[in-house]
């Protein structure tokens, strides 16, 4: 039976689950025959004749490439291309399960203790790792609506499959030691706009400081938390570092307690690559 066809009938089993979606979707992804039918060739020939519904993610939102072949009331699988890198710390506003089904990764988890509210969106308290597990092919992982955790992919190119129910949850960035975002607090508008300065970055513009440091004055220290997480989507190159640098310097001046902990991530970061460098293919 084909790869696709074998997800038509996990799915119509995910839809048939009334409670304790995580630890079922879980059970059922152990016991299919998802990973034995799965062929990378044979799949993409099997893609060019299948109708794709409504898509969860834009099409670089998440990974280098990600696809969603069935989505229905909340409940979708999904499939992501990643190459070798370390994610944020993160949580999601579903439930569910994923396999892996090229690749190798080092998945952490962390728990969280608030001890104060910033404000609406910003969090201060205790995160702390609580243990690390190592994902290789066919080996599968549960996402419960607790779970934080934070994916290091080991190998050049890593496909992941994922199973997952909607909740009525904020998703959440994470930075160590103390630090939880809701990841709503930036929205498309700022997004967008970060967007337009990845386009200025392209065509190497030479007016991008001053692009940048108006774009930063007038955003919130929330947003500007965000866009930090996830700087490494902004375009590579000498401008990357000049960015992320202003970016630091404008947190610095409207709130030095935030700045001091996302300096404390970075080298939190930087020693999580070192300590797994000897495990990534070269």
């Amino acid at each position: 039976m084909s790869f696709i066809n074998q997800l038509n009938i996990l799915f119509n089993q995910l839809r048939n689950i009334e409670d304790n979606f995580a630890q079922n979707s879980l059970n059922l992804l152990e016991n299919s025959n998802i990973l034995a039918s799965f062929n990378e060739e044979l799949f993409y020939e099997e893609l060019l004749n299948f109708e794709l519904p409504a898509q969860y993610y834009n099409e670089n939102q998440f990974g280098e490439y990600n696809i969603t072949l069935f989505n229905d009331i909340g409940i979708s699988i999904q499939l992501y291309f990643m190459d070798s890198y370390l994610t944020n710390i993160h949580s999601h506003p579903f439930e569910g399960a994923f396999t892996v089904l090229k690749g190798q990764s080092v998945q952490s988890h962390y728990k969280f203790e608030s001890t104060r509210k910033q404000s609406e969106k910003l969090e201060i308290g205790k995160l702390t790792l609580t243990g690390s597990t190592k994902l290789s092919k066919g080996q599968c992982s549960l996402i419960s609506l607790d779970s934080i955790h934070q994916l290091l992919r080991l190998k050049k190119k890593n496909i992941t499959l994922l199973v997952s129910k909607l909740r009525p949850i904020d998703n959440s960035q994470f930075f160590y030691p103390a630090l939880k975002l809701s990841s709503t607090s930036v929205g498309h508008d700022t997004s967008r706009k970060l967007s337009l300065l990845n386009y200025y970055l392209k065509n190497e513009d030479t007016n991008i400081k001053t692009k940048t440091k108006k774009l930063f004055d007038k955003l919130p220290v929330e947003d500007l938390i965000e866009i930090f997480g996830h700087i490494g989507q902004i375009q590579s190159g000498p401008y990357r570092q000049l960015i992320q640098t202003q970016l630091l310097e404008k947190i610095k001046t409207t709130d030095l307690e935030i700045y001091n902990y996302l300096i404390e991530h970075q080298k939190y970061q930087l020693g999580i690559k070192k300590k797994f460098d000897t495990l990534k293919e070269t």
